[in-house]
């Protein structure tokens, strides 16, 4: 037979307990826990939403919400006029500097590859025109790239 260390019949489990008190207690203890697990839940989430909800509003103001404080009357007629000007200023220079971004990367896009999108466009239709008028087939390469140090053709007429 297995001998071990403590005897288990000495140690009384909590339903062959006497005492009603204790299993009150401990019961007491559990639902107490249970209810400040939940609300620290709710408020962690609660806290996680709400940082989620402050980091996709956009910094400052639109210009809805100059409309509606001048609904409201917070704003007057001169403070909402000046305000939407300033912002519609500030959006004109920020697409203007978009657009300049995109202009510039386009140039180096255009340096590095050795041509623009528009001369392989036209270079493509210039060899399309020359196959169908039967000069000469379209070799796959050129239709990829062509040789970049050759000028763009010049436009066809007719």
């Amino acid at each position: 037979m297995i001998s071990f260390p403590f005897q288990p019949a000495s140690f009384p489990t909590l339903a062959q307990a006497n005492d009603s008190g204790s299993v009150f207690i401990w019961s007491l203890l559990l639902i107490v826990f249970l209810v400040l697990m939940f609300g620290g839940i709710s408020f962690f989430r609660k806290w996680m939403t709400r940082n989620d909800e402050e980091s996709a509003s956009p910094a400052g103001f639109t210009l809805g919400d100059l409309r509606r404080l001048h609904d409201e009357g917070q704003l007057s007629d001169e403070e909402f006029e000046k305000a939407r000007t300033q912002m519609i200023a500030a959006t004109q220079r920020a697409a203007a500097r978009a657009a300049e971004a995109a202009k510039l990367a386009i140039q180096e896009r255009g340096a590095a590859a050795g041509s623009t999108d528009v001369d392989a466009i036209r270079r493509r239709a210039q060899l399309y025109r020359e196959q169908q008028a039967g000069n000469k087939p379209i070799p796959p390469a050129s239709l990829e790239g062509g040789d970049a140090a050759q000028p763009p053709p010049p436009p066809v007429q007719g």
